[in-house]
C-alpha cells in the first residue's frame, strides 16, 4: 500500500471514492483528502498540483461570468492548462468569497470547501497565516451548517488547523487542536490505534518542545503502550521509544542508561533502509549522542553524530535542513570538547542553511541564533553574544502565544549574563524567574540557580534583606529536591554571612561560590572561575603564599570586566568591592562540569512528527 493511501486509511479520508451524484464540492472534498495524504507524506509538489487543479473546477464553476471575462492575468492563469495559482490568485479568490461577490453558488457548504483548498495551498506555501484565517472561515461556515462539533467536514477543519498551528510553532494552539481532533474522531467512531498513537506523539513532540518533559513522556508512553501490540504501528512505536528516551533523560540526567535503552530499542525496530526509517536513524544517534556527551563519552558522542551525518548525506545530496541539523549537533559536540572556534564556525553553517531555505524565522532560527551566543559567551565575546541573544528573542516573541517555554527561560537568563549593568541582569533574571515558575509544576534546580543569581546581584548591592530573602527560597527549592547537603550548606552560610556585612562586619568576607549547574549548557560569564580576590590574602607577603597568590592573580586578571557597569546599583561602592560581591554570580571556571544542558538545546531541532 502506498504511503498516501496509508494516510488516508490512517486518518479516515478516502479520496479514491466515486459517485455518480456528486457535486464539485463532493469531488473537491476527495482532492483535499488525497492532497493530505501526500501532504503526510512530504510529497508536496504532488498535493499542490491535485489542490490546484481542484481550485480550477471550483473556480470555473462558481465564478463563471469572471471566467467568461477573464479580463485579469490572474483570472488567465488559473483557467488555463495546467492551472498557475499564484499567491495573488489565491489571495483575490479569497476576498471574492469573504464579499461574496461574483459568486455562483449559494450554498454555504461549496464556500467552505473551497476554503479548505486555498487553506491547504497555502499551507504547502508555508503562508501559515493566511491557511489560518482560510480554515477559521470554513470552520465558521461548517460549525453554522451542521450545527455540532462531530460532523466530519468539522473534525476536517479541526485536524486543518492543527496541522497549520504545528508547522506555525503556535504550540498552545496546536495543542489544543489536536486534543480536540482525538476527541472527535472517537466520538464518531473514526479513530484507529495508529491514529490515536500518530496524535499522542504529536502531543508529547509539543510538550516537549515547550519544554514540559514530564507530560511530553506520558504523551509518547500512551502511544508506546497502543503501538505494542499492532503490527501495523512500527514506525509509530520507533518515535514513541525515540520520545521517551529523550524526555527522560531531559527530565533526570541520573537516567542515561534508561534513556539509552529507550533509544537502543528504536534503533534495533529500524530494520528498513529506507526513508522515513533512514531519518528516525539518524534522529536516534543524535539522541544518542546527547546521552554520551553528558557522560563524557566523547568518542561515543563522536561516533553517534558520524553515522547521523552519513546516513543525511546518503538521503540527501545538497544543503537541506537535516545537513542544518547535523553541523547543529556537531557544533554542539566541539563547544562540549572546548574547541570554540570551531563549535561556532559548524552553529554559523547551519544558521546560515536554515536562514537560506526557510520562508520564514522560526524556532531552528532563533535556536541558532542562542547556541552562536553561548558560544560567543564562552569566548568572552559579550556583546557578539547579547546581539545573538536578543536576536534569538525577538523571534521567539514573533512566534510564541507567550514566553512561557523553556527557550525563553533561558534566554532571560543569558542575557542576565551578558548584559552590561546589573539593574538590567536583575531585570531580565526576575524576569526568568517568572517563566520558570510558570514552566516547571515541581521545584527544579534550575529555579534555585537563578534564585542565587538575584540574591547575588542583591548583595553586591547593598541590598541585603533582598538578597537574604532570595537565598532563603533557593534553599527551600534545594530541599525539596533533596539536593546536594554541600550546596544547600554553602546557601545558609552565604546567609550567615549577609547578615554579617548587614552589621557593618567584616565586609572582607566572601560569598561562596555557586557550584549549581545553571539553567544554560554553557556556563561561563564574564567571570569565568571558582577564583576570588580575597583581601586578607592580597595584604599577604609571605613566601609560602607567593606562588599561590601569584595563580589567582594571573587569572583574575586574565578576565575581562571592562563591559559591566558597576556603578549601575551603588555609586558609593567601589569598582573592587562591586567586583569582589558579584564573582558570587558567576559561573564555574569548570566547562566540563558546567556544560551540562547540550540536550536541551538539541531537543527543539527535532522535526515534528506532523510536518
Amino acid at each position: 500500500m502506498s504511503d498516501l493511501h496509508k494516510n488516508n486509511q490512517v486518518y479516515g479520508y478516502h479520496g479514491d471514492a466515486s459517485h455518480p451524484n456528486e457535486t464539485i464540492s463532493d469531488i473537491a472534498v476527495k482532492d483535499n483528502d488525497e492532497a493530505f495524504g501526500y501532504i503526510l507524506s512530504d510529497k508536496f509538489q504532488k498535493a499542490n498540483y491535485i489542490l490546484a487543479l481542484s481550485l480550477q473546477k471550483q473556480f470555473k464553476h462558481y465564478f463563471k461570468k469572471l471566467v467568461a471575462v477573464g479580463a485579469q492575468n490572474w483570472i488567465t492563469g488559473i483557467c488555463q492548462t495546467p492551472p498557475q495559482v499564484d499567491d495573488t490568485t489565491l489571495d483575490n479568490i479569497c476576498l471574492f468569497l469573504e464579499n461574496k461577490v461574483h459568486i455562483c453558488t449559494k450554498k454555504e457548504f461549496d464556500i467552505a470547501i473551497c476554503y479548505d483548498t486555498i487553506g491547504n495551498i497555502n499551507f504547502i506555501r508555508n503562508r501559515y497565516e493566511k491557511a489560518e484565517e482560510c480554515f477559521k472561515e470554513s470552520n465558521k461556515i461548517k460549525n453554522k451548517l451542521f450545527k455540532f462539533c462531530n460532523n466530519v467536514h468539522i473534525v476536517r477543519s479541526t485536524e486543518y488547523l492543527a496541522r497549520t498551528h504545528l508547522a506555525w510553532n503556535k504550540f498552545n494552539k496546536a495543542l489544543k487542536n489536536y486534543k480536540k481532533f482525538l476527541k472527535s474522531k472517537k466520538n464518531i467512531n473514526d479513530c484507529n490505534a495508529q491514529l490515536e498513537a500518530k496524535v499522542n506523539i504529536i502531543l508529547g513532540e509539543i510538550r516537549f518542545r515547550q519544554g514540559f518533559n514530564g507530560k511530553s513522556s506520558r504523551y509518547y508512553e500512551i502511544a508506546a503502550r497502543i503501538c505494542k501490540s499492532q503490527p501495523d504501528c512500527k514506525l509509530e512505536y520507533i518515535k514513541s521509544h525515540i520520545g521517551i528516551g529523550k524526555t527522560k533523560f531531559a527530565l533526570k540526567k541520573q537516567a542515561s542508561s534508561f534513556s539509552l535503552n529507550h533509544l537502543s530499542t528504536a534503533l534495533d525496530n529500524c530494520t528498513q533502509d529506507e526513508n522515513p526509517y533512514l531519518l528516525l536513524k539518524s534522529e536516534i544517534y543524535d539522541n544518542m549522542a546527547v546521552v554520551h556527551v553528558w557522560q563524557k563519552n566523547y568518542d561515543e558522542a563522536s561516533n553517534c553524530l558520524k553515522m547521523s551525518s552519513e546516513i543525511r548525506d546518503y538521503v540527501y545530496h545538497d544543503d537541506n535542513l537535516e545537513k542544518a541539523k547535523s553541523y547543529f549537533h556537531e557544533g554542539n559536540l566541539e563547544k562540549w570538547k572546548q574547541n570554540f572556534s570551531k563549535a561556532l564556525s559548524l552553529h554559523e553553517k547551519s544558521l546560515e542553511i536554515r536562514l537560506k531555505l526557510k520562508t520564514f524565522e522560526d524556532w531552528d532560527i532563533a535556536e541558532s541564533y542562542q547556541e552562536i551566543g553561548n558560544v560567543q559567551k564562552l569566548q568572552q565575546k559579550y556583546q557578539e553574544a547579547k546581539e545573538s541573544y536578543t536576536r534569538s528573542k525577538n523571534i521567539i516573541k514573533l512566534l510564541s502565544e507567550d514566553e512561557n517555554c523553556t527557550i525563553s527561560f533561558e534566554l532571560y537568563f543569558d542575557l542576565g549574563e551578558v548584559l552590561n549593568e546589573l539593574n538590567t541582569s536583575l531585570e531580565h533574571y526576575t524576569k526568568c524567574l517568572q517563566i520558570g515558575k510558570k514552566i516547571f509544576d515541581k521545584p527544579h534546580e534550575k529555579i534555585a540557580k537563578v534564585y542565587e543569581k538575584i540574591a547575588c546581584i542583591h548583595s553586591t548591592c547593598n541590598n541585603y534583606a533582598e538578597a537574604t530573602s532570595n537565598y532563603e527560597e533557593a534553599i527551600k527549592v534545594l530541599t525539596a529536591l533533596n539536593g546536594s547537603n554541600n550546596d544547600i550548606s554553602r546557601l545558609k552560610t552565604n546567609v550567615s554571612k549577609i547578615k554579617v556585612f548587614a552589621s557593618g562586619q567584616n565586609k572582607n568576607d566572601q560569598i561562596e561560590e555557586p557550584s549549581l549547574q545553571t539553567p544554560n549548557a554553557h556556563n561561563t560569564t564574564f567571570a569565568n572561575h571558582n577564583y576570588r580576590i580575597n583581601k586578607d590574602n592580597q595584604n599577604k607577603s609571605s613566601d609560602n603564599n607567593s606562588k599561590s597568590q601569584s595563580q589567582l592573580l594571573s587569572t583574575v586578571d586574565n578576565e575581562d570586566f571592562s563591559h559591566v557597569n558597576y556603578k549601575s546599583c551603588h555609586d558609593t561602592k567601589s569598582n573592587n568591592e562591586l567586583r569582589e560581591n558579584y564573582y558570587t554570580a558567576s559561573r564555574n571556571n569548570n566547562k566540563d562540569g558546567d556544560l551540562t544542558r547540550l540536550e536541551d538545546m538539541q531537543n527543539e531541532t527535532n522535526d515534528s512528527p506532523n510536518h
